[in-house]
């Protein structure tokens, strides 16, 4: 009996100490996911931003055969495609690429919602701002902000 008593008193040691520690891991996990898509992102649409600039057609290839199919492929020597269009086209890939709140898997990439771990999408002139919110260690809300320009305003 006193055996039993004892392996219970490690046991709850062992849960008292590593229930905090395992949360702890998962806060850290998800402020991570967050911060690394956020930068997947802008850097995703930073390049194709550059490539259309250039003038090349630019290929959303995640796109194809989704219900978006006819915005997979951008022929920017058109010059047609302004800053609203380009952040549905940001939008509709990110939402196909996989992207999604850590906080809330059922949260994606959005142009209205702004929630933790969501990267929300606004204009300003012809520029798209990619905005989003997670919580540092301290359990404090932090923003990511990064801006960049539409290839056509």
């Amino acid at each position: 009996m006193i055996e039993l008593l004892i392996v219970v008193a490690i046991i709850g040691i062992l849960a008292g100490v590593g229930v905090p520690m395992y949360n702890g891991y998962m806060d850290q996990a998800k402020r991570n996911t967050t911060i690394d898509s956020h930068k997947n992102i802008v850097n995703f649409a930073n390049l194709k931003t550059l490539e259309c600039k250039a003038g090349r057609m630019v290929k959303f290839e995640n796109l194809v055969g989704t219900p978006f199919a006819s915005r997979a492929t951008v022929n920017c020597a058109q010059q047609t495609t302004n800053a609203g269009q380009w952040r549905i086209i940001i939008l509709h890939w990110g939402e196909y690429a996989g992207f999604y709140s850590p906080y809330d898997k059922t949260k994606r990439i959005s142009i209205s919602d702004k929630s933790l771990g969501v990267t929300h999408l606004a204009l300003n002139g012809p520029n798209i701002t990619f905005t989003t919110r997670y919580l540092d260690e301290d359990n404090k809300q932090q923003i990511l902000t990064d801006v960049i320009e539409a290839p056509y305003p």
